[in-house]
Formats: structure tokens, C-alpha cells, sequence
């Protein structure tokens, strides 16, 4: 009888011990001395987006952000070594399942179970400074996700006209977000990225802007889409591109912004040699506005470099800029690689980009972004191709 009753004291204290964890406001863990996880309450879901078992036998560590395991590394390894039995308000930025930061103030003690068993037991919860930027963070993936599941998303096409001939050789897609016509479209992608949806929304993006321009563009007008390094890499993209056939494939040019890192050339580059051979073509953005533009071209030898706006803007009267980008003319004459300048906004601008050898033109002088080619205005105000010193396109350019 005794036994019994003790065995049912000992159920019962279970219970109330599950309860306690399953309804305590705090997040409870417990790691051993080589910091490996080996107990965490199941509130962990509500916190961190991990069911309790997916964390047993992990290590703490990998749970933090990379910024943050220095210092934990020090309190852990003080803990374990006597040094502090207590430590209170411990900032801890740990990482959600989704990837997403969540700031927590944690309390933790030192127990020794045992001469030499040692055990760190925490208690975390979300720090005032991290609840904020949690709700932010959360509000941002409702609003993406909204937008991923209304597809609300629309595009307009910017011509590209070629300063040889004065035709327009081809037309960037655009995303414009009605949702929320405040908030840049280069926002909406930043957002998207820092809550791990960057490539869902550029796929689709992309995929609107393949629907829209089978009836928005004309004939021989090629087809220009941003496209991130890791959204290259993506599988679903080749078969986006590849769904109105092997001759289409030649009209798409991907526009990869030098401001993109490359985490793996090589992988990166056996995607880009797949694609190319298909035909699809590739173009450097935002050239001369980072630290590194001539070496990440070197690596990824586009067919086209598109003039960073800050380089283009003022041409026609500043001197510096013009040797700038006669030196980039000629060094894209040696890789056989055409330039564009883009954000052309004044004549002026037109007609030095003409006289410097630059390829083609894009930006409000030559036309606004517009839904359909019948609404462009090319050539803006009668700009006809200025006189320049002749010489051959650095590739053929229709």
C-alpha cells in the first residue's frame, strides 16, 4: 500500500511539474556541460517554432545567432567551470526554425547533480527590445505571405532602346505591389528576404511577369527579370523559363545586382553554364555602385553590364564620370560584353552615353515604366541617335 502510494504521489508531481512547464510564461531548458541540450519545455513552439524533441541532444549554441555564440560560449564555459552559479539578463538572440532572429532575456544557474555532473538550467523570455522587432517581424510574413497567397503582385515594362539603331531591343519587368504603393518594391524584396520568403517572391514575380508579357510586349523584344544569386540556383526557375519552349529561351536576359552575394561560385556557375546553354543571357545590375563590381563580372562574364544609376547621373558635364565609363566601355569591348547605362533621365545624358560608346539606354527619357508597349513613349521627345565615333558593338545587338 505504501509503495502504491507513493508511486501515485510521484505520478501526481509529474503532472503538476508538466502542467507548470506546459502553462510557465518562460521558455525552460537545460544543457549539460558540453552544452548540449537535454531538456526544453514545450512552450519552445510557441517561442522558437521547434517542437521540444527536435531540440533534445542539439547543441544550445546552434540555436543562437552567429553574433551571439561568442559570448555564450564564455558564459557556458564560466558556468561549467564554477565561475557563476547565477547570471541574470543574459541577452540571448536565438534563431527561429523559420530562420528568423528572436530576442530573449534569460536568467540561468549552474547545477551540480553529483561530484562531477553539471548541469545549466535557463529560464528565457522575450526581452522588450526583441518582443518589438519579433511583432515586426511577424507583421512583415503576414504581409508577404498575404501578398504570396492573393498574388497581388503587378508589373510594368521599361524599354531598353539600343543607341545604335534608336530600336527597342528589349523591356524590364518591374514589380509594382498596389497593396501598399508607399512602400518601394525593393522594400517589399528586403522584407521578403529577411523572413526566408526572398525567392518565393521573386518566382513570383517572375512568373507574373512571363504571363503578362506574352500579350504586353512585340515581337523581338526580349524579356530583362531580376533575379538573386540563390533564386538562380532554384530549380523551379528553369522550368518557368522553359514553359513556352527551347526557342523562347533565347528573348530572356536574368539581371543579377552586383550588390547580390554569391555564397558558391562554382554551383553557381554550373547553373548559369545550364541556362546559358539554353540561351537564356545574363546581365550584371547595378554596376560601379559596390566595392567589388569588377571582379564579381570577371567571375561571372555576363553578355550585358548595366550602369549603376549613381554613374549615369550627370555624364553629359561631369569629366570623371566620362573616363569612369569609357574605362568600362573598353574593358566590356575585351569580354565582349555590352553596356547599358540606366536611369537616363535628361537628353543631355542620352547623348553622352551615345558619344562614350555605351550600347544601349534605359530610364525615364527614353520612356516611364508602362503595363504595354503601346504605352511607352520611344523616343522620348523626338531623341533621335546622336552622332559618335563609330566603332563596333561590343556583341551584336538586334
Amino acid at each position: 500500500m505504501k509503495r502504491r502510494a507513493r508511486w501515485r504521489e510521484r505520478v501526481g508531481a509529474d503532472r503538476r511539474l508538466a502542467a507548470i512547464l506546459d502553462t510557465c510564461d518562460e521558455l525552460l531548458w537545460e544543457c549539460g556541460a558540453d552544452g548540449t541540450v537535454t531538456f526544453v519545455s514545450s512552450n519552445v513552439m510557441r517561442y522558437l517554432g521547434y517542437d521540444a524533441n527536435e531540440l533534445m541532444g542539439r547543441p544550445l549554441l546552434h540555436l543562437l545567432h552567429p553574433h551571439d555564440r561568442v559570448s555564450w560560449s564564455r558564459v557556458l564555459t564560466a558556468a561549467t567551470a564554477g565561475e557563476a552559479n547565477e547570471v541574470r539578463g543574459q541577452p540571448m538572440r536565438a534563431v527561429a526554425k523559420d530562420g528568423t532572429e528572436r530576442w530573449l532575456d534569460t536568467n540561468i544557474v549552474t547545477v551540480r547533480r553529483g561530484r562531477r555532473e553539471i548541469a545549466i538550467t535557463g529560464a528565457s523570455r522575450p526581452s522588450a527590445h526583441g518582443l518589438a522587432r519579433v511583432r515586426a517581424t511577424d507583421e512583415m510574413r503576414d504581409r508577404i505571405l498575404l501578398l504570396l497567397t492573393r498574388r497581388s503582385l503587378d508589373v510594368v515594362f521599361q524599354p531598353i532602346v539600343s543607341l545604335y539603331t534608336g530600336h527597342v531591343i528589349g523591356a524590364e519587368a518591374l514589380s509594382r505591389f498596389p497593396d501598399a504603393p508607399d512602400r518601394r518594391p525593393d522594400q517589399w524584396f528586403a522584407d521578403a528576404e529577411a523572413v526566408g520568403l526572398g525567392q518565393e517572391l521573386e518566382l513570383l514575380a517572375i512568373r507574373t511577369a512571363l504571363a503578362r508579357s506574352r500579350t504586353a510586349l512585340p515581337p523581338g523584344v526580349d524579356l530583362w527579370l531580376n533575379v538573386s544569386p540563390a533564386t538562380i540556383e532554384n530549380a523551379e526557375l528553369l522550368g518557368l523559363l522553359a514553359a513556352d519552349g527551347p526557342d523562347a529561351m533565347r528573348r530572356f536576359v536574368l539581371e543579377i545586382t552586383e550588390h547580390a552575394s554569391v555564397d558558391d561560385y562554382p554551383a553557381f556557375l554550373r547553373k548559369r553554364d545550364e541556362l546559358s546553354a539554353l540561351g537564356v543571357r545574363f546581365a550584371v545590375d547595378d554596376a560601379g555602385a559596390g566595392y567589388a563590381s569588377f571582379a564579381h563580372i570577371l567571375r561571372l562574364q555576363p553578355d550585358f553590364i548595366k550602369l549603376d544609376r549613381d554613374v549615369v547621373n550627370g555624364l553629359d558635364h561631369d569629366a570623371a564620370k566620362r573616363a569612369l565609363v569609357a574605362a568600362i566601355v573598353m574593358f566590356a569591348m575585351e569580354i565582349r560584353c555590352a553596356v547599358i547605362a540606366e536611369g537616363i533621365e535628361t537628353k543631355e545624358e542620352f547623348d553622352a552615353a551615345s558619344l562614350v560608346g555605351i550600347d544601349a539606354a534605359q530610364g525615364f527619357f527614353v520612356s516611364a515604366p508602362a503595363p504595354h508597349h503601346l504605352d511607352w513613349a520611344t523616343p522620348r521627345g523626338g531623341a533621335e541617335v546622336p552622332a559618335r565615333p563609330a566603332r563596333a558593338a561590343s556583341i551584336a545587338l538586334p
